[in-house]
This record gives structure tokens, sequence and C-alpha cells, in this order.
């Protein structure tokens, strides 16, 4: 019975996280691509006003300033998945105490807005753990700390009861991560 409490808050909780970072992901990329639009134009302006300093001078703190908040507010979106960044970033010391286990699992690509005509793609990473909470806690915090965009699409833990963990000096869990490392490959080839 209670098993069935954690799982169901467990999935519950995992539902939520999902449509949470979905919808933030979504308007972060709404915003990021205003903000690219309006930097392009903001940047002609100040070509064009070649012969009036001031407004060319008014015209390149705006674009500062824009520049600026789009650097610290807003999450990048890569031209590539470079899952072996994020596994680098996400990797803890396997120690056996507080980190007995830790798995990366790179999927296939797919849209990342499943439906809609966008050009983001998605590159599944599953970190599998056999670890501490804290620790589990610890690469879900990574993950969402990155200056990048990485949507967590699932966490899964189990409370491992067989004789293994049953002498062990901190309580583990076996916890399966679904992350989604979103990029843009169109952005990629238009630079190149």
């Amino acid at each position: 019975m209670k098993k069935s409490r954690i799982g169901t808050w467990t999935i519950l909780y995992g539902v939520l996280v999902f449509a949470v970072v979905g919808i933030v992901m979504w308007t972060s990329y709404n915003e990021h691509m205003a903000i690219r639009a309006e930097i392009l134009d903001l940047e002609g302006k100040m070509r064009g006003l070649s012969g009036h300093t001031s407004e060319l001078e008014r015209l390149a703190v705006e674009v500062r300033a824009i520049e600026d908040r789009m650097t610290s507010d807003l999450k990048e979106i890569p031209m590539s998945a470079d899952v072996a960044t994020i596994i680098g970033r996400l990797s803890l010391p396997v120690d056996g105490d507080t980190v007995v286990d830790q798995t990366f699992t790179a999927g296939s690509e797919s849209p990342a807005v499943v439906g809609e005509d966008t050009p983001l793609r998605v590159m599944p990473v599953t970190v599998d753990m056999d670890a501490t909470f804290e620790s589990v806690f610890t690469v879900l915090r990574a993950a969402e700390s990155t200056r990048r965009l990485i949507r967590v699409a699932s966490l899964r833990l189990s409370f491992p009861r067989d004789r293994e963990h049953e002498n062990v000096t901190l309580p583990r869990v076996k916890a399966s991560i679904g992350l989604e490392a979103v990029y843009d490959p169109i952005e990629g080839e238009s630079s190149s």
C-alpha cells in the first residue's frame, strides 16, 4: 500500500514537472526568437543611422542591454545535442557510499514538440543511479542549472529492500532520470 502511494506521488510529480518544463521551454524559445528578431532589427537601424552618432550610441546601449538580458535570463539552445558535455557535467564520482552506480544512456533524436512546426530537436539521455536521494537531487539541480536548455522528462525512484541495502550507512534509492537535451540543428545549417 505504501509503495503504491509513493509510486502514485512519484508519477504525479513526474507529470507535473514534465508539464511545467514543457511550458517554460516553449515560452523561453518564443521569447528567445522575439529578442533575436529585435536585435537584428536594431542592428539594421544602427547601420542606417551612421551619421547620427547620438542615436547610434543609444541603440548600441539598447542592444547591449538586450544581449545581457538574453545571456542572463534565457537558456541557450545550441546547434547540437552535445551529449558528451552533458554527461561530463552531470557525472558524479562513484564512491560506493553516496553513489554506488551511475549509468548514462543516449536515445534517438526526435522533434522537441510533437505536432508543432518547429525545427527544435531533442536528444533523450537517461541517467540510471544507485545512490542517495541527495545525489539524485544533485544531478537534477545540475541539469536545470546548465546554460543550455535541458528538460527533465521523467523521474522514477524506487527504494530497494534487499540484503545488499540493509547494512548501508546512508539509505540509497534506485533512480532513473529521463532528460531531453534541446537543440536547433537548422540554426547550425544556416550559420555554416
